[in-house]
């Protein structure tokens, strides 16, 4: 019946019928990873327009440190995790102040949190954090000293 096409080029067709399929899914469905992947291509040939190829596999300059100071970016995630507890300090003794006041429960749920921030007990932050807790209660109406708060953690 198809006597005139050979077997070689039957899977020379289905070979590239595929490899149009597989290009339209790619380009279809996977077009946010295909333009990354096209953009660190072009900045590990030197292309780039911001000049910095060495780096192409950061994605985010911001990501990239200079020689030795790893530990001033752990500093920095710190920073970020201390702002983070206070934020939900802040949250924890606004909603406190809204409802009926129960010292023991308060004193609970701030022990909680600072159980869920424990990488924070050991670190210079945690004099201010106590001081910063104590303070926002004060002003809040609620009783607690930072000799309280100390305990807590």
């Amino acid at each position: 019946m198809f006597t005139g096409i050979s077997w070689g080029t039957y899977f020379i067709v289905l070979a590239l019928l595929a490899a149009a399929w597989y290009t339209y899914v790619v380009v279809r469905y996977y077009q946010p990873e295909l333009k990354k992947f096209i953009g660190k291509n072009k900045k590990a040939q030197g292309l780039a327009t911001d000049g910095d190829a060495t780096n192409f596999f950061i994605e985010d300059k911001a990501e990239m440190t200079p020689a030795g100071t790893f530990i001033e970016w752990q500093d920095t995630s710190q920073e970020e995790e201390v702002s983070l507890l206070m934020r939900r300090i802040k949250e924890i003794i606004s909603s406190a102040a809204g409802n009926p006041f129960n010292k023991e429960e308060f004193t609970n749920y701030l022990s909680l949190l600072f159980k869920e921030f424990s990488t924070l007990k050991d670190t210079s932050y945690r004099g201010a954090i106590n001081e910063f807790t104590a303070n926002t209660c004060t002003s809040k109406a609620l009783p607690l000293t930072q000799e309280e708060v100390h305990v807590l953690w």
